[in-house]
């Protein structure tokens, strides 16, 4: 018997569906927000589908008030602050500094019944994924916990769906705050095993390539207080996150980076990405699928991510700065400019021009300068640093220091160029020949006595 052909999802259709199927279940289409939050200084960068939502959970005046349901696409970045991707991003085939998250809301409308059903009438009858791979986790109290139930009634809904050896309990993984203070909940959390339909239950919530969770459900049911205590809310709400990049990968049979997001930026580069072949193939351990070796691949999913990064903040009117977002803008520019000088790159304005086009964004001649004229400020701080790195026999803290201080090269620079080459520093007499060196600069210009 032939195999049927394997369809090729791209990322305009996967767009599409998502959005086609909460539509015709009354679900409002709400366009992403800035990946730089207004009127939040707890986030560095909008981090999650519900940031823009955050009023309407907390029944604090909001553009949404006037509706139960939601349907997104947001735009997020996480790479500074409490969720930070940044060192991960290259290394494995699923961190991105970047990345848009599909989400479905319900603002005391329909609960976890609905919810769990939307859930899986899409991944399985929509995007048709195989049922035997698919896993389901609930939330079940610890010590740390022990003021909340068990979610039983989520692990009911999901024995009409799955096998009880594929619901699994787990407790902080699937307990979901906002904040010390806010609401608060339960979640349960979809995981899809790309290796194959053996029973793998060992292997859910364990940093697995292969076998990896897709779709957060949280169901806000209850409000932590200043004291610590619970309340249940009147209304239950729920807000669910699934990352689009891992989801298309999975319907291409592929790792995030091998889909119609990423091919084309790699194609535009003199490097060959090397498939990852995650699909149908088991690993033992996730420490085999990290590199700290700036190998082509590891390469190619720097500069892409990073120029996605970029093509995004640039879009959003976001500026380079020496601190708040606009210094994490920075980092990951010059991540990106460093290992693109190590590969004998040198398109990076036309990479980051595409990255716009594949996202649908209208990157203006003005938001491109903003970073041409960053990147030419790098680069000969860049080339000289990388000079004198290089032609270093032993890489101390005293010339970490000096690269820094003479050059001004960055640390967290020197500091991943010695990791991708096995070199060792301490950091610790890095921080303390920065403070000796603020120190004499202070006593210099304090005014002679006399």
């Amino acid at each position: 018997m032939s195999k049927t052909k394997q369809k090729i999802w791209t990322s305009k259709e996967l767009r599409q569906s998502f959005i086609n199927f909460f539509k015709e279940r009354d679900h409002p289409i709400i366009k992403s927000s800035s990946v730089v939050p207004k009127d939040d200084p707890t986030l560095l960068f909008t981090n999650s589908g519900m940031v823009q939502f955050k009023t309407r959970f907390l029944n604090q005046p909001s553009i949404f008030s006037d509706i139960n349901r939601a349907c997104s696409i947001q735009h997020c970045i996480r790479a500074g602050g409490k969720h930070n991707d940044l060192d991960d991003v290259g290394k494995d085939t699923y961190h991105h500094t970047f990345f848009e998250m599909m989400g479905n809301w319900s603002f005391g409308d329909y609960g976890k019944e609905m919810a769990i059903k939307y859930a899986w009438e899409y991944l399985t009858e929509v995007l048709g994924l195989e049922k035997e791979r698919i896993y389901a986790t609930y939330f079940v109290p610890d010590s740390n916990y022990k003021d909340i139930p068990e979610d039983s009634e989520s692990k009911e809904i999901w024995s009409k769906y799955l096998p009880a050896e594929r619901i699994l309990p787990f407790s902080k993984e699937n307990f979901w705050e906002m904040g010390n203070v806010g609401p608060c909940g339960p979640c349960t959390e979809i995981h899809y095993d790309m290796s194959g339909t053996r029973l793998r239950s060992q292997k859910v919530n364990r940093d697995d390539p292969t076998l990896i969770e897709i779709w957060n459900l949280v169901f806000m049911q209850f409000y932590r207080n200043e004291d610590n205590s619970l309340k249940h809310l009147d209304n239950l709400s729920v807000d669910t996150g699934m990352g689009f990049e891992r989801l298309l990968g999975i319907l291409n049979h592929a790792s995030n980076y091998e889909t119609d997001l990423f091919i084309p930026l790699f194609n535009m580069t003199n490097l060959t990405y090397t498939p990852d072949n995650l699909f149908n193939k088991i690993s033992e351990s996730s420490e085999d699928e990290k590199s700290n070796q700036l190998t082509d691949n590891v390469a190619l999913r720097i500069i892409a991510d990073h120029s996605r990064t970029i093509a995004i903040c640039l879009y959003n009117n976001l500026k380079f700065s020496p601190d708040g977002p606009g210094y994490v803008l920075r980092r990951i520019t010059r991540r990106m400019i460093r290992v693109a000088e190590e590969k004998n790159i040198d398109n990076l304005t036309q990479i980051i021009q595409e990255a716009g086009r594949i996202l649908e964004l209208d990157l203006k001649p003005d938001m491109i300068e903003v970073y041409e004229k960053e990147a030419n400020q790098f680069n000969k701080t860049l080339r000289k640093g990388l000079k004198l790195f290089n032609s270093l026999q032993n890489v101390t803290a005293e010339e970490v220091f000096k690269l820094k201080d003479t050059y001004g090269f960055p640390i967290d620079l020197t500091e991943q160029m010695c990791l991708e080459k096995g070199i060792k520093f301490d950091k610790q007499k890095v921080e303390q020949l920065i403070e000796e060196a603020i120190e004499k600069s202070k006593q210099k210009k304090k005014p002679a006595s006399g």
